[in-house]
């Protein structure tokens, strides 16, 4: 269960319209994603290599895309 504080954050990453788009996204469609065994494996959020697959969906660029995907992160 999250915390309030946790809940929080989640809203506020959530409450920006491009990540918003982004996680509606990413909801309703699957992804086939690489896999960067460079990372952690507990990170699995990072072994995931989907930006540019979720990048191309949208009109905006990949590190515009990455950046809010960032954002998401530090959120959970």
């Amino acid at each position: 269960m999250l915390t309030l504080e946790e809940k929080v954050k989640a809203f506020k990453a959530l409450g920006h319209k491009t990540r918003l788009e982004i996680f509606l996204n990413i909801l309703r469609k699957p992804y086939v994603c690489g896999i960067n065994k460079k990372a952690r494996k507990d990170d699995i959020i990072s072994q995931a290599l989907c930006v540019g697959v979720i990048a191309e969906q949208f009109e905006y660029s990949l590190p515009t895309i990455s950046r809010h995907i960032k954002e998401f992160k530090k959120s959970i």
